[in-house]
């Protein structure tokens, strides 16, 4: 690489960085639905565009997708007070909403099975894990060789004990490195986002389409497996519906 090329590379990242402050700067409520989604598009692993596109959504009452995006929101940034609030209060109102709908059925409190595992893997993000993981481990092997050379004293121990440390802490960011995917690849959540969703018994365009008290717009679900136009789902209440794959989309950032 030829330092032209170089060159462009560090402004070209210099723009997209200074684009992605620009973004999360600006009051949501002056920016359009569309420049949001182009920004979320480009910079999907940015919490406060996500936070945005939840609120804008959700003054529209479109709870579905402000779940959605605020739950992708708190993915992406979990110790943020106000996006922790933001998503409690429209879960709220999606529950009441439900509720106004189905009056005779009393909706099932929780979240399906699994969803809890995820949740708990996934306080950071994968990549934090990661270099959590690489930074230990390298700490473990320079402490561990630095005591050797050293002579038997209360210095050697501490050296030798803090390097024994570094090793746990690796060893627990592994853990959870490992289970972040895994709680992925087997418990992967998807919020509803249509205002009256149907399921069918099986994917099929003549299947008699249903409804349930717990598929509601704005209910947290778990893929169990994509068939095409199709998704099998699994609800709060370990019932296993067919829904069209549309309506209920994943929180994972797959834009």
């Amino acid at each position: 690489m030829n330092w032209k090329s170089f060159r462009f590379i560090i402004l070209l990242l210099c723009f997209m960085a200074f684009t992605a402050q620009t973004y999360a700067q600006n009051d949501p409520e002056e920016t359009t639905l569309d420049e949001m989604l182009e920004a979320a598009e480009t910079f999907p692993n940015d919490p406060t565009i996500a936070y945005a596109l939840g609120l804008h959504y959700g003054r529209e009452n479109r709870l579905g997708l402000a779940i959605l995006y605020l739950e992708r929101a708190h993915l992406l940034s979990p110790l943020r007070k106000n996006i922790r609030d933001a998503l409690h209060t429209v879960r709220i109102e999606a529950r009441r909403r439900r509720a106004d709908d189905m009056p005779a059925q009393t909706i099932t409190e929780g979240e399906p099975a699994g969803i809890f595992w995820w949740r708990f893997f996934h306080v950071f993000s994968t990549r934090t894990y990661a270099f959590a993981f690489s930074a230990a481990i390298w700490i473990f092997f320079g402490l561990l060789a630095a005591s050797r050379k050293m002579k038997a004293g209360a210095r050697r121990d501490i050296i030798f004990t803090f390097s024994f440390l570094s090793l746990f802490v690796s060893l627990v960011a592994a853990a959870f490195w490992i289970g972040s995917f895994w709680t992925t690849e087997h418990h992967e959540p998807a919020v509803i986002v249509a205002s009256s969703p149907n399921f069918v018994d099986a994917p099929d365009e003549s299947a008699r389409a249903h409804r349930q008290k717990n598929l509601y717009e704005g209910a947290v679900v778990v893929i169990l497996e994509d068939r095409g136009e199709w998704r099998l789902l699994r609800l709060v209440d370990d019932e296993e519906v067919w829904v069209r794959a549309e309506i209920a989309r994943s929180v994972l950032l797959r834009f």
